[in-house]
Parts: structure tokens; sequence; C-alpha cells
């Protein structure tokens, strides 16, 4: 039951964020930079059901894209105030990667009516 809960969430989350993206654009934003923010955040839902981290090099490995399309696209999301930030270290335990999460008031926002 929760993994269908879990299931449904997603669904739900990335359907508002869809909406969101699509129709409030950030200045000098494309259509192309949208559908790369929606797509990444299909990739972000289905990395955080599963509990797995989100580091530009698991996005970048999960994707095809490069690591500054990767890169672009998250720092706009984070602009947008879907995800956060923070920096730890790497898979490696050596150096530093940032690290995404899904912002907590996105998380908490009840969904629109009629969904």
């Amino acid at each position: 039951m929760e993994a269908l809960k879990r299931e449904l969430v997603g669904a739900t989350l990335l359907s508002f964020l869809t909406f969101e993206i699509c129709g409030t654009p950030l200045p000098s934003e494309t259509a192309q930079s949208r559908i790369k923010q929606i797509g990444l955040m299909a990739t972000i839902c289905a990395l955080h059901q599963i509990q797995r981290p989100i580091t530009i090099a698991i996005l970048v490995g999960m994707t095809g894209l490069s690591r500054t399309a990767v890169v672009e696209a998250t720092n706009q999301l984070v602009a947008r105030g879907y995800l956060t930030e923070k920096l730890g270290k790497n898979s490696m335990g050596r150096g530093t990667a940032w690290h995404y999460t899904l912002a907590s008031a996105l998380l908490e926002r009840p969904a629109p009516s009629g969904w």
C-alpha cells in the first residue's frame, strides 16, 4: 500500500510540475529548456521514490544529457524552488558533489482541487 501511495504522489507531483514549469517560464527561458526541466524532474521524482541519491553524475548517467545541460536544468529547478542543493562527498568519499533533494515545500503542497 505504501508503494502505491508513493507512486500516486509521484504521478500527481509530476503532473503539477509539468503545468507549473510550462505555465511560468523563467526570464529568457526557451521551450527546450522547460522540456529538459520536466524530463529531469521525472528522473528526480523516480530517484526520490526509491530513495536513491540525486547528484549531477547520477542524472547525467541516467539521462544521457551532457553535464552542462544537467547543471543548467538543475540550476533552473533550484531557482524555481523545486529542488534544494547541498555540497557533500562524492560516491568515492574523496571529492565533493552537489546533492539534490525535492524541496520540502513542494512535497507538502496540497494537490490542486480536481486532481
